[in-house]
């Protein structure tokens, strides 16, 4: 197992980034297959019955998880893209639903998914409720401490505005100092890049973003439109998504948000901390990744730019010691 530990206790209460450098896995891991998913018309819902499942992945799962087999997934359905439901429906669309059916079915497993809000979902993994959860996490120092993460794609911060952007806001300069900015609850930009230009601005002597957090992108879109929040800032996916669902309403600035140096647009799954199931799922996403079922599932939501190479795809963990 590849395992990236990372971070000092004193890094913690800074909920700084991790720096994710690329390094090379171990070789000798083999894709047990490129079966094709497909797409059922009638609700978009990945077709994983024909995915060959990988014995290499299975052999290091818990026996709990091989016995029960079904894989408790962890997901908030409020982000289109990744994870969502269509109005009228009660079933979990979007790449984070498609690539956790992949990867359950590679595991030979049924996938449970349970809609939950966000910020609880760490919480939730912690108390055994859920194995996982593939919902848009970056690995900082704070998840560290009670998950373990393993990378599976790349996404990106930025700022949708009212049409026409009446207050020439920029996520990048000061334009953004003194702004209603709303975030949503647990997410990185609301814990860690939000702060940063808050620090930012007060440094340059300007007063600081009003952070107004939300519980999802839909309502913040409402504040938005009602004239209650001056920008949004979320995950550039779902931002993009939500723009081209109203661009008569909104606008998503084209530069994402810049990270300081050592940050990056990392994603990961969370994972309960110190078990066989990090190192399974580190295997088989990295053979899944190897096969042409990865970026078929980020092109069905026009995401093919976050993929990821199978040399980035490691296990993250929080290293108490370093």
């Amino acid at each position: 197992m590849k395992v990236r530990k990372t971070l000092t206790a004193g890094l913690l209460s800074l909920g700084l980034m991790i720096a994710l450098a690329a390094c090379n896995p171990e070789d000798g891991s083999s894709s047990s297959g490129d079966s094709e998913g497909t797409t059922d018309e009638n609700n978009d819902v990945l077709d994983v019955s024909s995915v060959e499942i990988d014995n290499e992945a299975i052999a290091l799962l818990p026996e709990e998880i091989k016995d029960r087999g079904t894989l408790r997934a962890a997901m908030d359905l409020n982000y289109p893209p990744t994870s969502f439901q269509r109005a009228g429906s009660d079933d979990p669309l979007g790449f984070n639903v498609d690539f956790s059916h992949l990867l359950a079915a590679r595991l030979g497993l049924e996938l449970e998914i349970n809609n939950v809000t966000f910020d609880t979902i760490v919480t939730g993994i912690g108390a055994d409720r859920y194995d996982i959860s593939a919902t848009n996490m970056a690995p900082n120092a704070e998840r560290l401490s009670s998950v373990d993460m393993v990378t599976y794609w790349e996404a990106g911060s930025a700022l949708v505005v009212p049409k026409d952007n009446p207050d020439d806001i920029d996520i990048n300069n000061s334009s953004v100092c003194g702004k209603k900015i709303a975030v949503h609850g647990g997410t990185t930009q609301a814990d860690v890049h939000l702060p940063a230009i808050t620090e930012k601005c007060e440094d340059a002597g300007e007063a600081a973003p009003e952070e107004v957090i939300l519980p999802e992108v839909q309502q913040s879109l409402t504040q938005l439109n009602a004239g209650r929040v001056d920008g949004v800032f979320a995950d550039t996916p779902q931002l993009a998504w939500a723009q081209s669902q109203q661009p008569e309403k909104f606008d998503l600035l084209e530069d994402q948000y810049e990270k300081p140096d050592g940050e990056d647009d990392i994603v990961a799954l969370a994972l309960p901390k110190d078990t066989d199931l990090t190192e399974a799922v580190e295997v088989a996403v990295r053979n899944l990744v190897d096969t042409d079922l990865y970026p078929e599932a980020l092109a069905r939501w026009n995401l093919e730019s976050g993929a990821m190479d199978v040399d980035d795809v490691e296990a993250v963990q929080y290293d108490e010691e370093q």
